[in-house]
Protein backbone atom coordinates (compact mmCIF):
# COMPACT_ATOMS: atom_id res chain seq x y z
CA UNK A 1 0.00 0.00 0.00
CA UNK A 2 1.32 3.39 -0.94
CA UNK A 3 1.73 6.10 1.66
CA UNK A 4 0.23 9.53 1.10
CA UNK A 5 3.73 10.89 0.36
CA UNK A 6 4.36 8.17 -2.26
CA UNK A 7 1.01 8.88 -3.90
CA UNK A 8 1.77 12.60 -4.02
CA UNK A 9 5.16 11.90 -5.61
CA UNK A 10 3.60 9.58 -8.21
CA UNK A 11 0.89 12.11 -9.04
CA UNK A 12 3.51 14.83 -9.51
CA UNK A 13 5.64 12.56 -11.73
CA UNK A 14 2.58 11.65 -13.81
CA UNK A 15 1.52 15.31 -14.02
CA UNK A 16 4.97 16.22 -15.37
CA UNK A 17 4.80 13.44 -17.98
CA UNK A 18 1.26 14.37 -19.03
CA UNK A 19 2.18 18.06 -19.28
CA UNK A 20 4.70 17.27 -22.01
CA UNK A 21 2.52 14.72 -23.83
CA UNK A 22 0.31 15.29 -26.82
CA UNK A 23 -1.52 11.94 -26.57
CA UNK A 24 -2.52 9.32 -24.03
CA UNK A 25 -3.99 5.92 -24.88
CA UNK A 26 -5.43 3.69 -22.16
CA UNK A 27 -5.24 -0.08 -22.53
CA UNK A 28 -6.45 -3.09 -20.56
CA UNK A 29 -3.46 -5.33 -19.89
CA UNK A 30 -5.27 -8.14 -18.03
CA UNK A 31 -3.79 -11.53 -18.78
CA UNK A 32 -0.52 -10.18 -20.15
CA UNK A 33 2.70 -11.64 -18.83
CA UNK A 34 5.77 -9.60 -17.93
CA UNK A 35 7.38 -10.86 -21.15
CA UNK A 36 4.37 -9.61 -23.15
CA UNK A 37 4.63 -6.18 -21.53
CA UNK A 38 8.37 -6.02 -22.18
CA UNK A 39 7.83 -7.00 -25.82
CA UNK A 40 5.25 -4.24 -26.20
CA UNK A 41 7.59 -1.70 -24.57
CA UNK A 42 10.36 -2.73 -26.97
CA UNK A 43 8.04 -2.30 -29.98
CA UNK A 44 6.96 1.13 -28.77
CA UNK A 45 10.60 2.15 -28.21
CA UNK A 46 11.48 0.94 -31.71
CA UNK A 47 8.64 3.00 -33.17
CA UNK A 48 9.23 6.21 -31.26
CA UNK A 49 12.37 6.03 -29.14
CA UNK A 50 12.04 8.17 -26.05
CA UNK A 51 9.00 9.91 -27.53
CA UNK A 52 6.69 7.07 -26.42
CA UNK A 53 6.28 5.58 -22.93
CA UNK A 54 4.18 2.70 -21.64
CA UNK A 55 3.44 2.29 -17.95
CA UNK A 56 0.96 0.66 -15.62
CA UNK A 57 -0.66 3.21 -13.35
CA UNK A 58 -3.38 3.50 -10.77
CA UNK A 59 -6.55 4.95 -12.27
CA UNK A 60 -7.14 7.37 -9.41
CA UNK A 61 -3.60 8.75 -9.54
CA UNK A 62 -3.80 9.30 -13.30
CA UNK A 63 -7.22 10.93 -12.96
CA UNK A 64 -5.82 13.38 -10.41
CA UNK A 65 -2.69 14.00 -12.50
CA UNK A 66 -4.71 14.91 -15.60
CA UNK A 67 -7.13 17.29 -13.85
CA UNK A 68 -7.03 20.72 -15.41
CA UNK A 69 -5.10 19.52 -18.47
CA UNK A 70 -6.25 18.86 -22.04
CA UNK A 71 -5.91 15.14 -21.19
CA UNK A 72 -8.55 15.19 -18.44
CA UNK A 73 -11.15 13.31 -20.58
CA UNK A 74 -8.94 10.16 -20.35
CA UNK A 75 -10.72 9.53 -17.02
CA UNK A 76 -13.66 8.13 -19.01
CA UNK A 77 -11.45 5.19 -20.04
CA UNK A 78 -9.95 4.48 -16.61
CA UNK A 79 -11.86 1.50 -15.27
CA UNK A 80 -10.29 -1.80 -14.34
CA UNK A 81 -6.61 -2.61 -14.78
CA UNK A 82 -5.10 0.13 -16.91
CA UNK A 83 -1.79 0.82 -18.53
CA UNK A 84 -1.17 4.08 -20.32
CA UNK A 85 0.80 4.76 -23.46
CA UNK A 86 2.09 8.31 -23.65
CA UNK A 87 3.24 10.00 -26.86
CA UNK A 88 5.28 13.18 -26.59
CA UNK A 89 5.32 13.70 -30.34
CA UNK A 90 3.31 12.28 -33.27
CA UNK A 91 0.69 9.83 -31.88
CA UNK A 92 0.18 7.75 -35.03
CA UNK A 93 3.33 5.62 -34.47
CA UNK A 94 2.16 4.74 -30.95
CA UNK A 95 -1.38 3.98 -32.14
CA UNK A 96 -0.07 1.79 -34.97
CA UNK A 97 2.02 -0.33 -32.58
CA UNK A 98 -0.84 -0.66 -30.06
CA UNK A 99 -3.38 -1.65 -32.71
CA UNK A 100 -1.03 -4.23 -34.24
CA UNK A 101 -0.25 -5.61 -30.78
CA UNK A 102 -3.96 -5.88 -29.93
CA UNK A 103 -4.51 -7.90 -33.13
CA UNK A 104 -1.70 -10.30 -32.15
CA UNK A 105 -2.80 -10.68 -28.51
CA UNK A 106 -6.48 -11.19 -27.77
CA UNK A 107 -6.01 -10.40 -24.06
CA UNK A 108 -4.71 -6.91 -24.83
CA UNK A 109 -7.50 -4.37 -25.37
CA UNK A 110 -7.40 -0.69 -26.29
CA UNK A 111 -9.86 1.27 -24.16
CA UNK A 112 -9.50 4.66 -25.86
CA UNK A 113 -7.53 7.81 -25.40
CA UNK A 114 -7.05 11.52 -25.71
CA UNK A 115 -5.24 12.84 -28.77
CA UNK A 116 -4.52 16.55 -29.10
CA UNK A 117 -7.07 17.21 -26.35
CA UNK A 118 -9.87 15.23 -28.02
CA UNK A 119 -11.38 12.03 -26.64
CA UNK A 120 -11.11 9.06 -29.02
CA UNK A 121 -12.63 5.59 -28.77
CA UNK A 122 -10.84 2.34 -29.74
CA UNK A 123 -12.03 2.70 -33.35
CA UNK A 124 -10.57 6.21 -33.46
CA UNK A 125 -7.25 4.88 -32.16
CA UNK A 126 -7.31 2.21 -34.89
CA UNK A 127 -7.89 4.82 -37.58
CA UNK A 128 -5.18 7.04 -36.09
CA UNK A 129 -2.82 4.06 -36.34
CA UNK A 130 -3.29 4.04 -40.10
CA UNK A 131 -1.52 7.40 -40.25
CA UNK A 132 -4.59 9.17 -41.61
CA UNK A 133 -3.67 12.51 -40.07
CA UNK A 134 -5.25 14.75 -37.47
CA UNK A 135 -7.54 13.26 -34.86
CA UNK A 136 -10.57 15.01 -36.38
CA UNK A 137 -10.11 12.95 -39.54
CA UNK A 138 -9.58 9.79 -37.49
CA UNK A 139 -12.78 10.43 -35.54
CA UNK A 140 -14.72 11.14 -38.73
CA UNK A 141 -13.50 7.96 -40.43
CA UNK A 142 -14.24 5.85 -37.32
CA UNK A 143 -17.84 7.02 -37.34
CA UNK A 144 -18.35 6.55 -41.08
Amino acid sequence: MLTRQQKTEQIEALRNKVAGANSLIAVDYRGMTVDNANTLRAKLRAAGGKQIEYRVTKNTLLTIATRGTPHEPIAMHLQGPTAIAIAFDEPSAMAKVLVAYAKENEKFRIKGGVVDGELVDPAGVAVLGTGVGPVREARHMAVA
